[in-house]
């Protein structure tokens, strides 16, 4: 039984976030052992998982507004040391999604259905200035779900809380340069057996689920898809 013949994948199309620029698309997983190339994805009125595997990407952002999305207003948490924080403003301009400074995050989660295994997620992010990360991916995982952040504390690649260690110091963790004003493509796969993600064409993640425990910090709904931005404005 081969989980890859089971769905395509998902893919996200364009935005842009505080510190951060980027795009985003969705798809669900198919068959292929390497990243999937595409094209432009088509931006769609509404979107839910179909009944067949989709033969093509499919957009969940439409370029113009945040339909489907849901800005997270508060945040509150177990690790939260405050107990919980206000969700900074996110706007669409110029065809992107610009997330504002938040206290301690700014968010949005996807409002559609999503399917929490068997699925792969590409953007294309660039961070503005030092003090945010690119914006992060939150992600379901079966019945758990987790964090991809690129340049957290300005280098750490990986994912964010494994096993309740975070994304600067877990067995996922790679340090790297991530320069401001440059664009990076971002690709990140779940399937029953492991949790890839690669950046630039490089595999940085290769993590077996079996074994481990995968959670978030902050209040977001269980298995909820979202993108996740700390410290100052990304565009």
């Amino acid at each position: 039984d081969d989980p890859r013949a089971r769905w395509p994948v998902w893919v996200l199309p364009a935005i842009l976030i505080g510190c951060t620029s980027l795009g985003v698309s969705l798809l669900l997983l198919s068959g292929q052992q390497d990243p999937v190339p595409h094209e432009q994805p088509k931006a769609a009125a509404s979107v839910s998982i179909p009944t067949e595997p989709p033969t093509e990407w499919i957009s969940l952002f439409d370029g113009e507004t945040l339909q489907n999305w849901q800005v997270v207003e508060r945040y509150a948490g177990r690790l939260l040391r405050w107990g919980s924080g206000k969700g900074g403003r996110v706007r669409v301009e110029d065809g992107r999604i610009v997330f504002e400074h938040g206290d301690p995050a700014t968010g949005i989660i996807f409002t559609g259905k999503f399917p929490t295994e068997d699925y792969e997620i590409e953007l294309d992010a660039m961070r503005v200035e030092d003090g945010s990360d690119c914006p992060g991916i939150v992600f379901p995982v079966g019945n758990e779900w987790c964090r991809f952040v690129v340049g957290w504390g300005n280098r750490a690649v990986g994912l964010d809380l494994v096993d309740d260690q975070p994304a600067g110091g877990n067995i996922t963790t790679r340090h790297m340069t991530v320069p401001n004003g440059r664009w990076y493509n971002v690709r990140l796969r779940v399937t029953r057996q492991k949790i890839e993600a690669w950046l630039e064409q490089q595999k940085v993640v290769d993590l077996a689920r079996a074994g481990h425990r995968f959670t978030v910090q902050y209040g977001y709904p269980d298995n909820a898809l979202g993108l996740h931005c700390m410290g100052n404005e990304v565009v």
